[in-house]
């Protein structure tokens, strides 16, 4: 499966959710290439620590931006299980080529207003994909960053607009602004490879959720 995160804005949590289920699809036996479509190059960065911390299982990691990306894409797509494109924060051809392959599209966004907004460009350009170039793309947003105080009507409130997107599903995985996904990512790992002390039970439970959600096993 060909699975790409990307968001017209930037800052949304792209890497963190890119690595997170990369590493997950690898501890249930698949063989990963996690692609860096971005030219901050933090998924680059990740895999850089996860090596030199001889984290296992290891997982592929390598550098494509531009225009033909999808066709670096279809080429090493029969060598892997499942291919992850994390791809940076605007809309771009690099974007454009990688959605253009995809199965499914996860699709990150914030609380608040200028994340629903943003995320109605990439409604749009999803619309166009289906129609022109791959009807069978699946788009998938998921809210990310979310406050965890309750009272706080910022996550509903910004669900409720995305839900109006009709090429777009939203999927009730909700990842919310936890320290313990900064500091995995600071050690090359999952969430849900925290031990200790960093253990987090509920970041474990978010991140299983949405991997269930887009893998289904």
């Amino acid at each position: 499966m060909i699975v790409v995160v990307a968001s017209e804005k930037g800052g949304t949590g792209k890497t963190t959710i890119a690595t997170n289920l990369a590493i997950m699809r690898a501890l249930n036996g698949k063989q990963i290439l996690l692609i860096d479509a971005d030219s901050q190059q933090s998924s680059m960065d990740f895999s850089r620590v996860r090596s030199i911390e001889n984290n296992a299982p290891s997982i592929t990691c390598m550098p494509v931006v531009g225009k033909g990306i999808d066709k670096i894409i279809s080429k090493f797509n029969e060598n892997f299980d499942d291919i992850l494109v994390d791809v940076g924060g605007r809309d771009s051809s690099t974007m454009r080529s990688a959605i253009s392959i995809a199965d499914k599209l996860i699709i990150p966004f914030l609380p608040g207003s200028l994340d629903a907004w943003s995320t109605e460009k990439m409604a749009d350009l999803v619309t166009i994909c289906k129609k022109e170039i791959n009807p069978n793309l699946i788009a998938l947003s998921v809210l990310n960053k979310a406050d965890v105080n309750p009272k706080n009507k910022d996550n509903n409130e910004v669900i409720e607009l995305i839900k109006i997107y009709r090429d777009i599903s939203f999927i009730a995985s909700t990842l919310y602004y936890r320290v313990s996904y900064r500091r995995a990512i600071g050690e090359g790992k999952s969430v849900v490879e925290l031990t200790g002390n960093n253990k987090d039970s509920k970041a474990m439970l978010e991140v299983n959720t949405l991997y269930h959600s887009i893998y289904g096993n």
